[in-house]
């Protein structure tokens, strides 16, 4: 299965985590986090803002 950061551009992967986290109340959050598949998700979504944001401040 192809990573989100292989598949989707920057932007595409920033608007993308800010539509599930909007979406998903905070119940069904909870639920969700505890699957394998949103996990890794968020923790891809998540490496790579950081990643951007570290890059920022070094300019």
């Amino acid at each position: 299965m192809a990573s989100i950061l292989d598949t989707h551009t920057k932007g595409q992967q920033r608007d993308l985590r800010e539509e599930i986290v909007a979406v998903v109340d905070a119940e069904e959050l909870d639920e969700a986090r505890r699957d394998p598949r949103v996990r890794a998700f968020v923790a891809e979504a998540d490496a790579y803002l950081a990643d951007v944001e570290r890059r920022g401040r070094k300019s």
